[in-house]
């Protein structure tokens, strides 16, 4: 079988000024044959060390590598 599709999408965060949390909202549309999806999302979200512009640029910075170090740092 063949199937065609075309999924794009478009998200944003606020970071609440002198606070470990940020708002987050997106928006993605999915077209697959003759099926449409459109989805948004809404969220909450706390940091748990550095802001956005330095996660964006690094990453979330977790304790350690996977579930071990995460786990070892409690």
């Amino acid at each position: 079988a063949d199937v065609d599709g075309l999924t794009y999408g478009v998200g944003a965060e606020y970071e609440i000024a002198r606070s470990p949390f940020s708002v987050t909202a997106g928006y993605s549309h999915s077209d697959i044959e003759d099926l449409d999806i459109d989805s948004w999302t809404v969220g909450l979200r706390y940091s748990f060390g550095g802001g956005l512009q330095a996660r964006d640029r690094a990453g979330a910075a977790l304790p350690g590598s996977g579930v071990a170090g995460l786990l070892g740092a409690l």
